[in-house]
């Protein structure tokens, strides 16, 4: 008989990858929709929109369920400098 092993928080699912993922994506695109303030194609500049509405969407979901599962101190960072990251994207884009 083996002893099972107990679920640590590293075998948990970030709940922040998903966003990061999201801003990875408008750090990429972005340079091609808005140089020097100007926005250079609309479509791409609307999809950035998109982009950074829904991450703000995302990050009060993960925030919960980092405190749920009581994460470490790390992560409380990582959600403010995130939620941070989309505000700015948003008040840039608006």
């Amino acid at each position: 008989m083996g002893v099972a092993a107990s679920p640590t928080a590293a075998d948990e699912p970030d709940p922040f990858a998903p966003i990061l993922h999201a801003l990875d994506y408008l750090a990429v695109d972005y340079p091609g929709a808005v140089k020097d303030g100007k926005v250079l194609d609309q479509g791409e500049y609307a999809e950035q929109v998109e982009f950074a509405t829904s991450v703000r969407g995302m990050i009060a979901p993960a925030s919960s369920a980092q405190s749920a599962t009581g994460a470490p101190a790390k992560r409380s960072r990582r959600s403010r400098a995130i939620s941070a990251t989309a505000s700015s994207i948003s008040t840039t884009s608006a």
